[in-house]
């Protein structure tokens, strides 16, 4: 298995699977990972280096492995990767979900869905939309933090906010659309 499959593997892992032993700040002992995912802790540091920079994040002592976001399941306390909220719009020069074409056939109906992450992703550049985007939303920071709503930076950088209590964000936060 290539490098870029095994951190596709291992983010899906880190992210989805509820058995994983983690604490509360997302983090997983890293000779587990190696164990399961049968590579050495070489590879992965590698993985975490140029890889997967953006989606693998260690822990100061490198003994500890996590996504940087995307998580599912529940005994992940989002709070713990945040690096903070955002309560000034003018600190998000850009802030765009990327999707396809058919799934933006729902989104403009009933708005953007966490769906059973914990929270909606945003990229904060260009580079870092996820590449088989076919459609880019682009948030209305201003309008969605002047509602009181909640938006926060990660630790990699990207942007990501709750929605509502159903884990959704309405339409009308939604800047501009662009098709590519």
């Amino acid at each position: 298995m290539t490098l870029e499959k095994t951190s596709r593997s291992i983010v899906r892992y880190l992210h989805h699977n509820t058995a994983a032993p983690r604490d509360s700040a997302g983090y997983v002992q890293l000779l587990v990972i190696c164990q399961l995912f049968q590579v050495s802790r070489t590879a992965v540091l590698e993985i975490v280096e140029r890889v997967a920079k953006d989606r693998l994040n260690l822990s100061p002592c490198q003994q500890l492995i996590r996504a940087c976001s995307g998580h599912s399941t529940d005994d992940v306390d989002v709070g713990n990767i945040s690096q903070y909220e955002i309560t000034d719009y003018r600190d998000v020069c850009y802030c765009v979900h990327g999707t396809t074409r058919s799934v933006y056939e729902n989104i403009k109906i009933s708005g953007l869905s966490r769906m059973k992450r914990q929270m909606i992703q945003f990229a904060d550049c260009k580079d870092t939309v996820k590449r088989h985007s076919t459609v880019l939303i682009h948030l209305d920071v201003k309008r969605y933090l002047a509602k009181g709503e909640k938006l926060c930076r990660l630790q990699n950088g990207t942007l990501a906010a709750p929605g509502n209590a159903k884990g959704m964000m309405k339409t009308s936060f939604f800047h501009r659309v662009q098709f590519l």
